[in-house]
């Protein structure tokens, strides 16, 4: 049925894809947000006064009860500890230290492990990412952890900000809401229950851009909510020709860092405060920007190590990015290495905001670069991951930007890879970025950088002056 969707909705007219955007906006809306959703909110804004004290007590409340679930319930961590017990292992399970690190790999191996006795799969919300490596990663989330997501989601990135999911906003986003092929407006689509305006972030070319803020005006959107980049390459758009004429109550940025120059052309360029997200489709961890400029992490979602060779960083220390959920019995993922890295914080700062949530540094990770094409547009990594995104049998993956015409596939094949596989990949690389060569290249390895990590995305192309690419790459 979401296959039969998908096509109706490639070939409808504009003014049909807003309907069917919609349909699929309420469903959306009614599975997030619950008849206790504002009670929900309340009490996530009220967490943030807690005490140190208080705060330690509830988590490790919740830690535990979901460690001892996990060992339990859970088929993979089961057995773990099956095989632990059986020679001799009587490590308690309720000490998050007795637990090994989680890579992606485990879970791409075997997902459906790692969902919970008593939760039937094809009655829970799935849902796929590429995460880092190109590789699909499925997810099973219970309705209720949804629920608690977007609640603090609402609570700490919109309301800290003075804006409600009740207020039109602009989404750049990594979704193909039209066919690339499409030369003329609308490059968007209107979802009326999410009161959302979501443009396409493949279309971006530089003639288009003035028709992006016409959208957005007509659109009467209060705040705009995108990859960094994309809210980038329209702030100085509207920096060149509408300065003073284009102004929002606020800026989100999401899914890649967010760069000093990016912060401050966007903030000049729309008139508002520019506020950093944190957050990953495992809903394993989030954190808000305050109006002090400082990032809080969020106990409520889940507890976060920092971790350098495994062992605990100094603060100050890049580390890896440890996560264990506490949101979601239906999937539990514990000290999950979500790829992802961050100067490990000193526990001991506090912010003048007044809230007691934790203080990190910037997340240092997920870094790759803008692609560029023939015809001008910008393509943010995060949207040009998008190819990677469902079932595909690669063990890892990465796009590499060779010229303005060519892209080169670096992958490492999994089970059943077949010259299928490369057609769809093509078809995908094709639909979104552009009538380009694909050249594929079987690897071993993708080529690892500095901490043994590798970029989805790679482009060798020299930075254009004046573009947005170099200014992006001088604060990288």
């Amino acid at each position: 049925m979401q296959n039969l969707a998908t096509q109706v909705y490639s070939v409808a007219p504009p003014r049909l894809r807003s309907m069917l955007a919609s349909a699929m906006g309420y469903r959306l809306r009614h599975r997030r947000y619950g008849p206790d959703a504002e009670e929900l909110v309340r009490q996530a804004l009220d967490r943030e006064s807690w005490s140190e004290t208080t705060w330690r007590a509830w988590t490790d409340n919740r830690l535990a009860e979901m460690l001892r679930h996990a060992a339990a319930n859970v088929p993979f961590y089961r057995n773990h500890w099956t095989a632990r017990r059986r020679h001799g292992d009587q490590s308690p399970v309720e000490r998050l230290e007795s637990w090994p690190i989680l890579d992606k790999q485990a879970l791409r191996d075997q997902p459906e492990a790692f969902v919970a006795d008593g939760y039937n799969a094809s009655r829970l919300d799935h849902e796929t990412t590429s995460g880092t490596t190109g590789a699909p990663i499925h997810l099973w989330f219970s309705l209720r952890c949804e629920q608690l997501w977007y609640a603090l989601c609402e609570a700490r990135w919109r309301r800290w900000n003075g804006v409600s999911r009740e207020d039109r906003f602009g989404m750049l986003g990594a979704q193909l809401v039209t066919s690339l092929k499409q030369s003329t407006p609308p490059f968007w689509v209107w979802n009326a229950p999410m009161r959302q305006l979501y443009l396409s972030a493949y279309h971006m070319q530089p003639e288009r851009l003035p028709l992006y803020l016409d959208a957005l005006v007509q659109y009467r959107v209060r705040y705009v909510w995108g990859h960094s980049a994309s809210l980038h390459a329209l702030a100085r758009e509207a920096l060149r020709t509408r300065l003073g004429s284009i102004r929002f109550d606020l800026a989100l940025s999401t899914s890649e860092p967010l760069h000093p120059r990016q912060r401050h052309d966007i903030a000049e360029a729309f008139q508002c405060p520019v506020r950093e997200t944190y957050g990953m489709a495992e809903n394993v961890a989030g954190a808000s920007e305050c109006s002090q400029g400082t990032l809080h992490l969020w106990p409520d979602a889940g507890h976060v190590e920092f971790l350098c060779e495994d062992r605990m960083a100094a603060p100050g220390q890049t580390a890896d990015v440890i996560c264990t959920g506490l949101l979601n019995p239906a999937m539990p993922l514990i000290r999950y290495r979500v790829g992802d890295l961050a100067k490990a914080p000193d526990p001991r700062e506090q912010c003048s905001c007044g809230r007691s949530l934790p203080v990190i540094g910037p997340i240092e990770g997920r870094i790759s670069d803008m692609l560029r094409t023939a015809d001008g547009r910008l393509i943010s990594p995060s949207a040009a991951e998008m190819v990677f995104e469902t079932d595909l049998p690669l063990a890892e993956a990465q796009l590499v930007q060779e010229t303005l015409n060519r892209i080169r596939v670096r992958y490492v094949p999994g089970p059943g890879y077949s010259a299928r596989t490369e057609q769809i990949l093509r078809g995908r690389i094709r639909e979104r970025i552009g009538d380009l060569e694909v050249v594929f290249e079987q690897t071993n390895q993708i080529p690892r950088g500095a901490h043994g990590k590798f970029r989805a995305v790679l482009s060798l192309l020299p930075p254009p002056e004046n573009s947005l690419a170099a200014h992006t790459e001088t604060q990288s």
